[in-house]
């Protein structure tokens, strides 16, 4: 009961008539056992650009409801950790770089879900800001740093919604694997924020039996690398060590007694008792229910998180109230234009139900009058086909293994494998006392077309492919997905008909723990350059014709996934000379960023309009035809910062030993100096500012209020909708601090921050609330402040304080845009 008995399930006991029960994927919707098409959800970065917490919930009951018909006990999100690199392959499943934001939509989520029966599974606990190395890097970060952003996520989590269910990450925290970490899973989340449910190890994030079971890991997921198969049994000694009772030097030497088994499986037992889980039968019976009102949320929900970056020439929406502003034709262009992409890949990933697509949701809008031209003009299209079957050699690929995590040595065992692709896992493992495998994959292909090809060497960890004792590709350096847990690289090599080709495919574990091989090589023909300039060309003509050009680019699921991170900022292969041609063509240019993470965006002054409708989720064409013609308005703001340059960011300004890291290592030098914070507090200007967002309508703001007592505080602020469209406002409300006197930083402990930086960054977010408003009215915002929102944790007491000075309140429409400044003053 303390493992997995598979990638899913977990065993119960027959004995006591406990079933086997489920956890499953994921942040925007349920995969199931089965993987099957359910509800998509915008991706959680699009639902966090909505700031609205309500429709939170309302999302988290959803999806609580899917989690039900697929038989599922825990749904393993909300990913809360920040966005610290904005090129981070999981950028798109994290909320936001500010860790009250977050906070906010996590417990509203969780409580959501938790309400319809489901326990949440919050993740990943904790620092874990990148892909690369993901395994085994060493996240370097200072106490005040971990406490005032990584943290705060989670403990709102545990504190306010009673989340069942923490799950261990794969990287180390100051050296120790988060998932072997007394402090982290003992001291800090049971003792101190009074944790009662169960922690999860992230899939195969475990190293060692005895260390994470003392430190306070309840649950190995999938299969029990470590405590399968009588493995644990084995370690269990008699005596009445507790895992509280252990320090964390003296875990190596420590035994598991009974008594941690009982500790261990007791949080597990209160969960299914929560969940109703100790009485029954195992009922794997999956069911999927389309529910319309739950489609209609996710079309909400992708207009609700819609950022309309700027609207200059007045050109959105397409459709007013009254006629078309004389449009009759619009050019519909880009790699997105036929249906944005709805989510990046990795563990987000979803089986996709019906939609319609982009120019059919335009058409029920518009009607027949408007001639609408859709034109793809490139493509991130970077899947490829298997290689062809009469390419193979009957004699099949021969499979040299070698344990442990690289190629050397002698192989401790040779197969024959018949196709191509390799996947090892369980039964079919095939050297059982090796935790760790390492495979050279060779075969020999006899091409019946002769010209340049573009082979895939794909696997689930560093895979190399050598054509003929040439290397062709490498995924450390150039990864992509090629679907869940598949990466990839690709290389061009010339092949001639009817003339061999060796193939060799390296897969090697040196950065993976998890006891599962996953190797593949596809092949597809170059595409001809005067072909691709056709296409652009094409477009750019269509351009030309039409009233009004709206270019949909962005990113794919090959280009953000999981397990790898972004090598740049700027979009995808030749999308920003679309853009800036189409643009030439039609200033009447609206362009539409389809991506799970900021861009660079060169060409942001030149475009007529611009909205980021992020990856929308399964109704993100509609929703984004919604938007287009004025039948929804985008209402949200930015959950992050989109920098002019990578360089502008903390990951980027500073040595690699910020990003990447260095000999295993990444350290966390900014302190609480992330997104906002950081361009604040080093006078750089964003490209788009955390927190803005346009309107159709427009809003005025009254003198704001301050009542209460310090530091228990509201704000209140009346707001009037004054344009004649209804319309959503977020009034944000940040903090920012200066000292009484120089002699006041003596009593302070020491900045995390390098240099003289000073003790806290230049503003916080403390809080925000999102209105919505029919022309002419008006509502009062009301934000409440109270001691956590002014304090910082002070490493000499290792307690929250409140530094004595001057207080100043923010209330903005971003953190580049402050309407009024109310102060407060501490002695």
């Amino acid at each position: 009961m303390l493992h997995g008995r598979g990638i899913w399930e977990v065993a119960g006991c027959e004995r006591l008539a406990i079933p086997e029960w489920t956890l499953s994927d994921g942040p925007v919707g349920v995969r199931g056992r089965k993987m099957a098409k359910g509800l998509m959800m915008p991706a959680p970065i699009a639902m966090a650009a909505s700031w609205d917490v309500a429709l939170l919930a309302t999302s988290g009951e959803a999806i609580g409801q899917e989690a039900r018909d697929r038989k599922v006990q825990v749904l393993l999100a909300p990913t809360v950790n920040l966005h610290r690199v904005p090129t981070s392959g999981r950028t798109f499943e994290c909320y936001s770089e500010d860790p009250h934001l977050s906070a906010r939509m996590a417990v509203a989520f969780i409580q959501a879900v938790q309400a319809q029966g489901v326990g949440a599974c919050i993740k990943h606990f904790v620092a874990n800001e990148q892909e690369t190395d993901r395994f085994i890097i060493s996240s370097e970060v200072a106490e005040r740093t971990l406490r005032e952003l990584y943290f705060v996520p989670f403990e709102a989590a545990v504190k306010e919604a009673d989340v069942k269910a923490v799950m261990g990450s794969y990287n180390l925290v100051c050296g120790t694997q988060a998932c072997a970490n007394h402090w982290l899973l003992t001291d800090v989340l049971r003792d101190e924020w009074g944790f009662s449910g169960f922690v999860v190890t992230d899939w195969s994030a475990l190293h060692s039996a005895v260390e994470p079971m003392l430190a306070g890991i309840d649950l190995e997921m999938p299969t029990g690398g470590y405590w399968a198969d009588g493995k644990l049994a084995e370690l269990v000694k008699n005596g009445d060590t507790t895992a509280a009772a252990l320090d964390e030097t003296a875990l190596d030497e420590a035994v598991i007694t009974e008594a941690v088994i009982d500790e261990r499986l007791g949080n597990i037992l209160r969960f299914l008792d929560w969940a109703g889980r100790l009485q029954g039968e195992t009922n794997h019976e999956e069911t999927l229910v389309e529910r319309p009102h739950h489609t209609d949320l996710a079309r909400k929900a992708a207009t609700a998180g819609t950022v309309l970056v700027h609207n200059r020439k007045g050109l959105l929406p397409l459709l007013p109230e009254k006629g078309l502003k004389g449009t009759q034709s619009i050019a519909l262009l880009g790699p997105g234009s036929q249906r944005p992409c709805p989510g990046g890949g990795g563990s987000a990933e979803l089986g996709l139900r019906d939609s319609p697509d982009l120019p059919t949701a335009l058409r029920e809008h518009l009607g027949k009058g408007v001639t609408i031209n859709q034109l793809p003009c490139l493509s991130l299209d970077r899947s490829a086909p298997e290689l062809p079957q009469q390419w193979l050699s009957p004699e099949g690929a021969t499979l040299e293994f070698y344990a442990g995590r690289s190629i050397s040595g002698e192989p401790a065992l040779i197969q024959t494998n018949a196709g191509v692709p390799v996947m090892l896992f369980g039964g079919n493992w095939p050297v059982e006392d090796s935790y760790y495998l390492s495979m050279r994959q060779r075969l020999s292909i006899t091409p019946d077309v002769s010209g340049p090809w573009r082979l895939c060497g794909a696997g689930m960890s560093d895979v190399r492919l050598f054509a003929d004792g040439q290397l062709v590709s490498d995924n450390r350096s150039d990864a992509f997905s090629l679907g869940p847990g598949l990466y990839a690289a690709e290389g061009i090599v010339n092949l001639t008909a009817g003339q061999p080709c060796e193939l060799v495919l390296e897969h090697t574990s040196e950065r993976q723990h998890l006891r599962f091989i996953v190797s593949d090589i596809r092949a597809d023909p170059v595409l001809d350059s005067a072909e691709s300039e056709a296409d652009m060309q094409a477009g750019v003509k269509a351009a030309a014709d039409a009233d009004v050009a709206v270019v949909v680019v962005g990113s794919t699921a090959h280009w953000e996934t999981e397990n790898f991170d972004r090598s740049t900022l700027e979009l995808p292969l030749h999308q920003d000379e679309l853009v800036r041609r189409v643009i030439a063509a039609n200033p009447n240019t609206v362009v539409v960023v389809n991506s799970g993470a900021p861009m660079l965006l060169p060409w942001l002054d030149e475009a007529a309009a611009v909205l980021v409708n992020w990856y929308p989720g399964q109704e993100g064409a509609a929703a984004l035809a919604d938007v287009l013609v004025g039948a929804a308005e985008p209402a949200g703001r930015m959950p992050v910062t989109w920098p002019y340059c990578f360089e502008d960011t903390p990951a980027g300004a500073n040595t690699p030993s910020t990003h990447p890291g260095i000999d295993g290592k990444v350290f966390y030098s900014e302190g609480v100096l992330i997104g906002h914070r950081w361009l604040d507090a080093n006078k750089i200007d964003p490209a788009v500012p955390f927190g803005h967002g346009g309107s159709y309508t427009s809003f005025e703001w009254d003198e704001p209020e301050l009542a209460g007592e310090f530091p228990e505080l509201i704000v209140r602020v009346n707001v009037r909708n004054t344009g004649t469209r209804s319309g959503s406002e977020v009034v944000q409300c940040y903090l920012s601090h200066s000292y009484l006197s120089h002699s006041d930083l003596s009593q302070i402990a020491e900045s995390p921050n390098s240099g003289d930086s000073p003790l806290h960054p230049p503003q916080w977010l403390a809080g925000f609330t999102k209105l919505q408003l029919s022309p002419g009215e008006t509502t009062t915002a009301e934000i409440p402040l109270n001691f956590r929102s002014f304090a910082y944790w002070n490493t000499n007491n290792h307690d929250w304080s409140i530094a004595p000075g001057t207080y100043q309140i923010h209330l903005a429409r971003s953190s580049r845009d402050v309407a009024f400044i109310l102060e407060t003053q501490v002695t």
